[in-house]
């Protein structure tokens, strides 16, 4: 029978975390022949699959690699690790006291962001998160806590294993009360969560401006009402010179302001008729 080695590890054990947020503990060992790897969660055996991967890696001789990964990782899965290593020469144990706080916080599954419906009578602004903890959300615009009414709505609903869509929507959206800074915290007994929005009205470059006021229109237009006591050809003169008024406004190129003063020139003439 060939010379044979019982295990030996060369170095002390490592835990580290992985960009998909799994976590791996890895001992380092000598051993011949190959052995028999083995992992506890405290006094539990665990078995292979789900959330537990484990592999046994040769680095070349009689050197090996034995790894754990857990995925999903959540603050209970703190607590004593062992790695058993065991063949015909031998036995060893590799122990890990893993700590952990904060990995069950919320983290977000899809970034908050800001869109409308019904062509922007309804602003919502959404996001989803997951959490392994139920976690609760609170809207808030400043300091002030929003509650629902009848322009406000707040949704929140479970989408998914421990996924959660949360919402605020917005009827008939004004500058003047909405404009600012927008926050929901989704907080668990691990930790929180913040998704941020700023909401702004601005008018698009390009886009039809006013470039009068619409009351200054209506002093023309409440002027235009008190010609009831001229005559009737006076009257007629009026009503002509404001048709020519119209024809005019049709050609203009801001839309906006032409499309205001056709109506309320329009309504003049209609006004004018009636006093006949």
């Amino acid at each position: 029978m060939p010379e044979g080695k019982a295990p030996h590890f060369p170095q002390q054990p490592v835990a580290r975390q992985n960009d998909d947020g799994s976590l791996e503990l890895e001992c380092f060992l000598e051993a011949s022949p190959q052995p028999e790897i083995k992992w506890f969660y405290d006094t539990t055996q665990l078995s292979q699959g789900g959330r537990f991967n484990f592999r046994l890696d040769n680095k070349g001789g009689d050197n090996y690699s034995a790894v754990l990964q857990i995925k999903e990782l959540a603050d209970s899965d703190a607590g004593a690790y062992r790695c058993a290593i065991v063949n015909p020469y031998g036995k060893g144990n590799a122990n890990f006291n893993l700590k952990l706080t904060g990995f069950s916080s919320p983290t977000f599954i899809e970034k908050p962001q800001i869109s409308s419906r019904e062509h922007g009578r309804v602003m919502i602004m959404e996001f989803k998160a997951k959490s392994i903890l139920k976690p609760q959300f609170v809207w808030q615009k400043g300091d002030e806590i929003i509650a629902e009414s009848d322009r406000i709505k707040i949704v929140l609903r479970e989408v998914g294993n421990n996924e959660y869509y949360s919402a605020l929507e917005i009827l008939e959206p004004k500058k003047e009360k909405d404009a600012g800074q927008f926050v929901c915290t989704a907080k668990n007994e691990s930790g929180k969560l913040t998704a941020t929005f700023s909401v702004k009205f601005e008018v698009p470059q390009g886009a039809p401006t006013f470039t009068r006021k619409p009351q200054i229109l209506q002093k023309l237009l409440n002027r235009v009402i008190l010609l009831s006591s001229l005559t009737l050809a006076s009257k007629q003169k009026i009503i002509q010179k404001l048709h020519g008024l119209i024809q005019k406004i049709k050609k203009s190129r801001n839309q906006a302001v032409s499309s205001l003063i056709f109506l309320l020139t329009v309504e003049a003439v209609h006004t004018l008729h009636n006093l006949n």
